[in-house]
């Protein structure tokens, strides 16, 4: 569609599209005669999201926006949730209740609603005397049994305490601060106060309720385990003491170490003493052999030989005594075993006296140096002795500490396990309690613009409202003419005659009624001569020409009329036949035939009964639908013209008729549109701008941005 067919469209509407807007805007304005004054309260209120200090913050903390924008989403829909508002109303209603018999406390509209709904004495007086928050909690309770009276005071959408209560709470980020910005607009001027002032208490509690509840269950659970695992390390602390105190291990490494230092120890003094045994062994029978004093000699000394075993007694003894390390009886010991050696020598010096000579120095010596060796190798054997315990003793110990190694790491192990968990829950739960803390501190919202008293009420709408419908009018009507115009399946136009029908247009009739008359008186005379031209130009061609139709009443009398009218004003001689008998017709130049059922074989003219002469013939057949066609006469016309409604849409009859013409034919017929609306007539009789005035012309020629002929 160009834009002169849409301001054409326009303009032949153009009643209607002053008439609806005006009448919506007129409906508007009756609607809003009793419009209620709005009254509105605002408030700003400081959250910190973006810019505030909190523990964690520092010097080169980046913002993340996304987070940001996040937060103030999650912010204003907590203001927005159905719990916020729900809790809005329900304190509304108990400041309402508990001044309910005070005059003036509360808005009429607001007392009057609830004597209404709250008539018994129950809630008429029982809360009356109570405090806020005792009369909050009841309406709570209330409502979690389900009471009717409260359900149908705050869940309906008819109350003054309802879910529409809220309904003009406005919530937006104040540019892009850290503030929001809340509007509240009600009818009462202490509402709108008084509401916005609820509204904030309740959600800055809800949202630091929320805030601080999101790590309150993280901090109890790292509390849980670090206790459970304060247990586990405890158990395994106390499992390792019991296991040393039972062990008697105070330190495992150093005392390992030192049993192995002392075995080493013991082991080279074991074998240094076992050699020296061994040389004293030897030193003792080659003074023996000196001496020549055997066995058998001393074995018939039975005192010196109890002796000598007593001494041998003695000096163990005495190495006990030294490796025990008591003194007292080590003295006793030594002061015995003299005793006994003072006394086994004088034996033995008796003993020589007899069996040697005086001059026995020698023997004298060497028998001291066998007492010697005797008490040595006594002491000696003694040692070796107890070496061999000793040892036994260390091997013991090695046999108790082995496993003791591998028990104690297991038991260090798991000290060691339960306190690097213990560590880590230790550092969860203080950074959790950090970001506690911090949410705490970051989540206490400031008001910083306290709700006011409004005192004045907001401008009123009703203009707005007016100018928008009107436009809202002018839209709709110029969108459902698009709609018709773009839906329209007639054969309005030249173009879409020509496109259903797939034959040529060679002229058009408007709507004769009044506007044409008016409007364009000249149109009717203009397409009419230049149908008639073209017709005339083949005059001495063309001695009949058929007019037919598919349909009754597509207007082929009224056309072959005008058409015989102003053939017969150029000088052409011309009739028009139409099918009747004993019509009544309008002029002389009109002449009826017989219609019957031999029609449908009739060659030419006489077959119908119409005399031949030499003026035009115009022969109007009855509707094709009827089904007789004389197609024997149809081919002997020179010319065969195809009347249809411009106001109907084009017919699968028709389709079918003109392919079936052009086939019985071998051509196609041409075709007249009747009926067609005055301004489509441009396409066969040119501008219609003459018709009009200047300011008309004048925009016509705009829209068809024909700017050179835009003039006055």
């Amino acid at each position: 569609m160009s834009l002169f067919d849409f301001s054409r469209l326009l303009f032949r509407n153009i009643n209607l599209l002053i008439a609806t807007p005006l009448l919506i805007a007129a409906f508007i304005f009756l609607f809003t005669i009793n419009q209620e004054k709005q009254y509105a309260s605002s408030a700003l209120v400081y959250t910190g999201i973006a810019s505030g200090f909190n523990i964690e913050s520092g010097a080169a903390d980046k913002v993340d926006y996304h987070a940001v924008n996040n937060a103030f989403d999650n912010l204003i829909s907590i203001i927005e949730s159905k719990q916020t508002k729900e809790e809005v109303s329900i304190q509304l209603l108990a400041r309402h209740l508990a001044t309910l018999h005070d005059n003036g406390q509360i808005p009429a509209e607001n007392q009057l609603f609830l004597k209404a709904y709250l008539d018994n004495e129950e809630w008429m007086t029982s809360y009356n005397s109570l405090d806020l928050t005792t009369i909050a909690e009841a309406i709570r309770l209330a409502l979690a049994t389900n009471d009717p009276v409260l359900i149908a005071v705050l869940r309906t959408d008819n109350s003054y305490y309802g879910t529409t209560l809220t309904k003009s709470l406005e919530v937006k980020r104040h540019k892009s601060s850290d503030m929001l910005k809340l509007y509240f607009t009600s009818s009462n001027t202490a509402n709108s106060k008084l509401v916005l002032e609820l509204i904030i208490e309740v959600f800055t509690s809800k949202y630091r309720s929320i805030k601080v509840a999101e790590t309150g269950d993280v901090v109890d659970y790292f509390q849980q385990q670090l206790d459970m695992t304060l247990l586990k390390l405890k158990d395994a602390e106390d499992r390792l003491t019991a296991f040393r105190t039972k062990g008697k291990v105070i330190n495992y490494g150093e005392q390992t170490k030192a049993i192995a230092i002392k075995k080493q120890n013991a082991l080279e003094e074991y074998s240094n003493k076992k050699m020296s045994l061994l040389a004293t062994q030897v030193a003792l029978e080659q003074i023996e052999d000196k001496l020549k004093i055997r066995g058998t000699l001393l074995a018939k000394n039975k005192d010196l030989l109890k002796k000598r075993n007593e001494l041998t007694r003695l000096v163990h003894n005495q190495t006990k005594s030294v490796s025990a390390e008591d003194a007292e009886q080590t003295l006793a010991h030594d002061s015995q075993v003299a005793q006994v050696t003072e006394s086994i020598k004088a034996d033995m010096e008796e003993i020589y006296s007899l069996s040697n000579s005086k001059e026995g120095l020698p023997n004298k010596q060497l028998l001291n140096e066998w007492l010697q060796n005797i008490i040595l190798l006594s002491k000696e054997e003694s040692m070796v002795a107890n070496y061999q315990i000793r040892l036994k003793e260390l091997d013991g110990m090695y046999q108790n500490f082995a496993p003791m190694g591998s028990t104690l790491a297991r038991l260090e192990r798991e000290i060691n396990v339960a306190e690097r968990e213990y560590l880590g829950l230790l550092n969860s739960i203080n950074m959790s309690k950090l970001r506690q803390q911090n949410i705490q501190l970051s989540s206490k919202l400031e008001v910083v613009d306290w709700p006011q008293l409004p005192l004045q009420p907001l401008p009123s709408k009703r203009a707005l409202l007016i100018g928008g419908g009107l436009l809202l009018g002018l839209f709709t009507v110029v969108a459902l003419l698009i709609a018709i115009e773009m839906l329209d399946g007639t054969i309005s136009s030249l173009e879409k005659a020509q496109k259903a029908s797939g034959i040529k247009v060679v002229g058009a009739f408007p709507v004769l009624n009044k506007e044409l008359k008016a409007r364009y008186p000249l149109v009717l005379n203009d397409v009419t001569s230049l149908l008639a031209s073209s017709i005339a130009s083949h005059r001495f061609n063309t001695k009949l020409i058929i007019l037919f139709s598919a349909y009754e009443r597509e207007g082929k009398t009224t056309v072959g009329r005008l058409l015989s009218i102003e053939l017969q004003k150029s000088g052409i001689l011309t009739r028009l036949m139409i099918p009747g008998v004993g019509n009544q017709v309008a002029d002389d130049l009109t002449e009826t035939y017989e219609v019957s059922a031999t029609m449908i074989n009739a060659q030419q003219l006489q077959d119908l009964g119409i005399k031949k002469d030499d003026r035009l013939t115009i022969l109007e057949l009855p509707a094709l639908s009827k089904g007789i066609i004389p197609w024997g006469l149809i081919r002997s016309a020179d010319q065969t013209l195809m009347i249809a409604r411009a106001d109907q849409n084009w017919s699968n009859l028709q389709s079918q008729l003109i392919n079936e013409w052009e086939e019985k034919c071998n051509a196609k017929p041409q075709m007249i549109l009747n009926g067609l609306k005055a301004h489509h007539l441009e396409a066969f009789s040119g501008d219609l701008t003459s018709h009009h005035g200047k300011l008309i012309n004048w925009a016509k020629n705009i829209t068809k941005l024909q700017f050179n002929k835009a003039t006055f």
